[in-house]
């Protein structure tokens, strides 16, 4: 028979229910304890948490959002968190902001750039053409260049500084007098000799042709590539076929012809292989990694056709399909690819003689270009080059106008903004430039053939250095007391270059105008050492301002900095 259940009387109930809630809940305050600051064991870190500062709370005069970074307890049982400024809206003086893809910059100009120039030769007839390269491999670099008229491809060794006109001296040594109507040329290795070797394209001969460098400063008979390459106007060179030997390239511009020639080793050629076909006028070429896919297409302009294009190299050169960047861009004589912008892309830059204008086509990264004028009164626009002229990390526009006989170049502010500086306004038939550190000091000089002054010319940079800057932040407003932490920064220091950090606070904007700057410990000292405490005398202020000095001794090498933050101890504060 089942037994009886009997019934626990409701006091005994509610007395047994009560003392477990009472065990449970000491429990619960014991394993909390363990966690907390003041015990001997360290507190848990919380995992980084990304977050926008609610305006609330953290603002600017010059943004609506800060980001933030939870970087856990540090300070009693409050959070820490590490809020990161932007340079967008403070103070330059002698510093360049530099936007990268991935993280901005700012460094010292260290130079405000100056040209001297001087003349390498004065009767190069019809000169058209010049190239730099080291072709003795003394460690100096040597010119090369193409006059039409006299049918010459020379060079010129660099002899160094002259101790008497204090200017870079050279000798002449002619490769080939003979090489009719000799248009263009261009120094590479093209036999794996370890030395260059030159190529260069004749228009009366309709020859494209090599010189071997004998390694002693002479040059071998000239050796015939095509003979047969009507209107022969411009070489270049690149590995197209990733086999290790650099192959010709050349515009045609009788033929209407992009082509190149392979090169097999040993110096021989294939025959002329065409990437571009009633391309017509076809005037100049150049090559780059436009699509990002490891091997080298080819950019090429149709003079008649008022085009500029590129072809993308597939399967190594064995099909070339060709991409239209511009069809009404009039009279283009040169096409030049290089990252303008610093995004990781290949853009676009093109000289148009007719319309007289310097054009960039900004690449979006899947080869969509978009056309930026830089400038349409460049009377005859004919050569465009890329170098970082000022040295900011950014690449500049360096161009030759056969009509208004100048040079000049375009600092590259970022955000397709460039201001024009002129180099020389009286180079009659400026025709071609080209970049190149001739003298050794690390700065990018300039050469130009003159068609009509028959010359060639050197402008050496000569940077006046300025070895110091710095920048100050706008105006942050904190809106509710927090407690300061930690002034923090992200940069870098080469040898002999220094960053040093102050901060200013009030409690409104006229008194932070008069504030006085402090250190870490008082109004003459620094913050040198990312992550240092921050003086107290700020913790009661309402809104402040950071500075930061930069300074070298070395004025070919600048410190940078990517990132500054601030940390500070609240609750509650950022969601």
């Amino acid at each position: 028979m089942p037994y009886p259940i009997k019934r626990i009387p409701n006091k005994w109930f509610f007395a047994v229910a009560g003392f477990i809630m009472l065990i449970l809940i000491v429990g619960v305050v014991i394993f909390l304890s363990s966690f907390n600051k003041t015990d001997k064991n360290p507190a848990q870190t919380m995992p980084p948490i990304h977050a926008t500062v609610d305006s609330e709370f953290f603002s600017t005069d010059n943004q609506n959002e800060l980001t933030a970074e939870n970087t856990g307890s540090v300070l009693g049982n409050a959070e820490m968190y590490q809020v990161f400024f932007e340079f967008d809206g403070g103070t330059l003086e002698n510093l360049t902001l530099i936007e990268n893809k991935d993280k901005n910059e700012l460094k010292l100009k260290t130079s405000m750039i100056d040209f001297e120039k001087s003349i390498i030769t004065d009767n190069f007839l019809s000169a058209r053409s010049v190239h730099a390269v080291d072709i003795d491999k003394d460690g100096k670099i040597d010119v090369l260049g193409a006059a039409r008229q006299i049918h010459k491809i020379a060079w010129w060794r660099n002899d160094g500084i002259d101790l008497d006109t204090g200017k870079i001296s050279f000798t002449e040594f002619i490769i080939d007098n003979e090489f009719q109507g000799a248009f263009s040329v261009h120094g590479v290795d093209l036999d794996n000799d370890g030395y260059k070797d030159i190529v260069g394209a004749s228009l009366y001969d309709e020859q494209i042709a090599w010189w071997k460098n004998n390694q002693d400063g002479t040059f071998s008979e000239r050796r015939i590539i095509d003979s047969y390459f009507d209107g022969a106007i411009f070489v270049y060179s690149a590995d197209i076929d990733n086999n290790g030997y650099m192959d010709i390239l050349a515009a045609g511009e009788a033929v209407d012809q992009i082509a190149w020639w392979k090169n097999q080793g040993d110096g021989m050629f294939s025959p002329c292989i065409v990437i571009g076909d009633n391309f017509t006028g076809a005037r100049s070429v150049h090559t780059a990694d436009v699509d990002e896919d490891g091997d080298i297409d080819v950019l090429g302009t149709a003079r008649f056709a008022d085009t500029v294009a590129w072809w993308e190299n597939k399967e190594e050169g064995k099909e070339f399909i060709k991409h239209i960047i511009d069809n009404n861009f009039g009279g283009p004589r040169s096409v030049h690819a290089t990252d303008l912008d610093n995004d990781g892309d290949i853009d676009v830059l093109g000289a148009a003689r007719y319309s007289h204008q310097i054009a960039l086509w900004d690449n979006d990264g899947d080869q969509n270009f978009t056309k930026i004028i830089i400038d349409d009164k460049f009377e005859g626009a004919t050569n465009v080059y890329s170098s970082d002229i000022d040295q900011d990390g950014r690449k500049d526009i360096i161009a030759a106008a056969v009509y208004a006989n100048k040079v000049a170049w375009w600092k590259n502010h970022a955000d397709g903004q460039f201001t024009r500086f002129t180099i020389e306004e009286n180079f009659k038939g400026a025709t071609f430039v080209y970049a190149e550190d001739i003298n050794g000091d690390g700065y990018k000089d300039i050469l130009v053939p003159a068609v009509f002054d028959n010359q060639i010319g050197l402008w050496v940079n000569k940077p006046q250095y300025v070895p110091s800057g710095s920048f100050v932040s706008p105006v942050i407003n904190r809106i509710e007391n927090q407690k300061f932490a930690n002034l923090s920064w992200e940069g870098q220091l080469p040898v002999n270059t220094f960053l040093r950090f102050q901060i200013r606070s009030a409690n409104n904007v006229k008194a932070l105008e008069s504030a006085l700057w402090y250190g870490p410990f008082s109004s003459d000292d620094y913050y040198t050492v990312s992550g240092t405490v921050i003086n107290p005398v700020h913790t009661e202020h309402l809104f402040f301002q950071y500075r930061v000095f930069f300074e070298t001794d070395d004025l070919l090498i600048s410190p940078s900095l990517n990132e500054v933050s601030i940390s500070y101890d609240v609750a509650g504060k950022i969601r």
